[in-house]
């Protein structure tokens, strides 16, 4: 029956899908393409800072390797030294992270725009049960991103284990170098061997991005029956309709309207109405799906339809608006007519 549904929905997301998907946090992400500005971003940086950086780190290796004999008598020069470096590198880093942090935000945005909610970090106890769990990793969206995510990992070994014995010989002649020359040697190698990386990252990010808003899409298709459901729900909710109580004169709009044969077909009017004619009872049951109906909230007018004299009169009986047409006699009839509720 789920294979079913799924292969019944093919109709694209209604606008009122989205937003509670966007609500949800639902929204289309490329990781790929969130690996590949990170990275962009970080090599550009350092690239950018490249003279700079090795000059930096010419001096901060000099400093690490320069010790008195006050040094050596102390045992916990040491890993005193070892902190005192550490900090002073992860300050240096610290801008490179944090531009590719915001590269990595910009990504998202750029896929799936700005959405911030909550709703996708709340528990959800459901998930935890692996008889709904194992359904969804044996998905095939979960089998499309597995098997990206190995091939993936598969070219950047590739790519990095081609450059290594494409330039094993230069990387051990950087050790015979000076230090300062060997340390922007060493500078240049590493950023030639991320540049090969940037460009498998790239290609896989222009699979990715076009694959997850496929994927997304895929997932919120509703089938006619869910596209039929919400067009009722809109034409009958209170809250949608409040948002068109009053029109460009102050006056009230409808929530409901229709024409009704004698017979207590509905000819024509808003979608969100139903009839039947009781021969028991002798009057017209009227539904509105959608609408709590109570006769104090509302107006409603009832027009007979006929060239005899009639008059109406309606109430509710807890489930249906009541419609009675009756003769001048008082005697019930049936008559064609229509009617029109608002919502004051």
């Amino acid at each position: 029956m789920a294979d079913q549904g799924a292969q019944d929905r093919n109709l694209p997301a209604s606008e009122r899908k989205l937003k509670k998907a966007r609500e949800d946090g639902q929204v289309p992400r490329s990781r790929d393409l969130g690996h590949f500005a990170a990275v962009a971003a970080g090599v550009a940086l350092l690239a950018a800072m490249a003279p700079t950086a090795t000059g930096w780190m010419t001096r901060l290796l000099q400093s690490g390797l320069r010790f008195d004999a006050g040094t050596l008598n102390s045992t916990a020069s040491m890993s005193e030294r070892l902190a005192e470096l550490g900090v002073q590198f992860a300050w240096a880093m610290l801008p490179v992270g944090a531009v590719m942090v915001l590269a990595a935000l910009a990504s998202g945005l750029a896929v799936g725009g700005w959405n911030f909610t909550l709703k996708a970090i709340e528990p959800k106890f459901s998930k935890l049960n692996p008889l709904t769990g194992l359904p969804r990793m044996l998905s095939a969206d979960r089998l499309v991103d597995t098997v990206r995510s190995c091939v993936l990992a598969l070219v950047i070994g590739l790519v990095g284990a081609f450059y290594l014995s494409q330039n094993v010989y230069q990387f051990t002649t950087t050790l015979t170098l000076p230090l300062p020359t060997a340390l922007a040697q060493a500078g240049s190698d590493v950023l030639y061997g991320l540049m090969f990386l940037l460009l498998a990252l790239a290609v896989f990010a222009m699979v990715d991005v076009p694959l997850q808003r496929f994927q997304h899409a895929k997932r919120l298709k509703m089938s006619h029956q869910e596209m039929k459901q919400e067009h009722k729900e809109n034409e009958g909710n209170v809250e949608v309709k409040g948002k068109l109580t009053t029109g460009p004169a102050g006056s009230s709009l409808p929530i409901a309207y229709a024409t009704i044969s004698a017979s207590g077909t509905v000819r024509f009017g808003t979608d969100n109405v139903s009839c039947k004619w009781s021969s028991t009872l002798q009057h017209y049951e009227i539904t509105i799906s959608g609408v709590n109906y109570i006769w104090s909230d509302y107006v409603t007018v009832v027009t007979p339809i006929s060239a005899l004299p009639r008059f109406v009169s309606s109430y509710w009986d807890g489930l249906h608006l009541v419609v009675i047409i009756w003769n001048w006699d008082e005697s019930r009839t049936q008559c064609d007519f229509s009617f029109v509720t608002y919502k004051p």
